[in-house]
């Protein structure tokens, strides 16, 4: 693949790059100093990081509190939807029940017949959900 540079300039101690590839979409990418590292598309500060990784722990807890479970298989592109939806699977794994081999019979248990499908006070949700459907479901919220 072919890419035009746009402009370079020296942002914090890193090269920016303003690269055109060849389906003319423009895009930012770093580039250290030393040439050894490339990484798009934006630096993100340690105190930041922390502050969301924290907030989305606490969310994910709130869930596992109220007994939320989320059914899913990483075998389905909804389900897959569904995980990017919710950041990824770092915490996941506390409301998380895989519907895949050998542990497909807890979906069966909890008369889950569609992925990904959310079960909360005794009611089953099926399909993809959104972070504002979680929120105003559970009450749980995600600290800023």
């Amino acid at each position: 693949m072919n890419a035009t540079l746009l402009a370079v300039s020296d942002e914090s101690g890193v090269y920016k790059a303003v690269v055109k590839d060849s389906a003319g979409i423009a895009s930012e990418l770093y580039v250290t100093k030393d040439g050894r590292l490339l990484f798009q598309p934006a630096v993100v500060g340690i105190s930041e990081a922390t502050a969301l990784l924290a907030a989305r722990r606490g969310f994910f807890d709130c869930l596992a509190a109220k007994g939320l479970k989320f059914y899913g298989s990483t075998e389905t592109n909804a389900t897959l939807l569904q995980l990017q939806i919710l950041g990824g699977s770092q915490f996941v794994d506390r409301i998380y029940v895989s519907c895949e081999g050998a542990h497909a019979q807890a979906c069966l248990d909890a008369n889950v017949t569609d992925v990904p499908t959310f079960l909360y006070g005794n009611q089953s949700y099926a399909g993809v959900r959104t972070l504002d459907w979680l929120i105003n479901l559970t009450g749980c919220r995600i600290a800023q």
